[in-house]
């Protein structure tokens, strides 16, 4: 299972999440604690849409 710290660019009032990526679902997990559970096709599709956050925009 593979994660990586993700911001949405539309939507950037989301703040960052984490992705699990397992087969054919991925889990998007918010910090608030909300989950969404994604196919890995639609994560595909919407990639453009997301910016990988290091580690140090992590802590803002």
């Amino acid at each position: 299972m593979n994660s990586r710290w993700l911001r949405s660019r539309e939507l950037p009032q989301l703040g960052s999440f984490i992705v699990l990526k397992k087969g054919k679902v991925a889990w998007l997990l918010f910090r608030n604690g909300g989950a969404i559970s994604r196919s890995a096709q639609w994560l595909r599709r919407h990639c453009h849409a997301f910016e990988p956050v290091n580690a140090s925009s992590r802590l803002r």
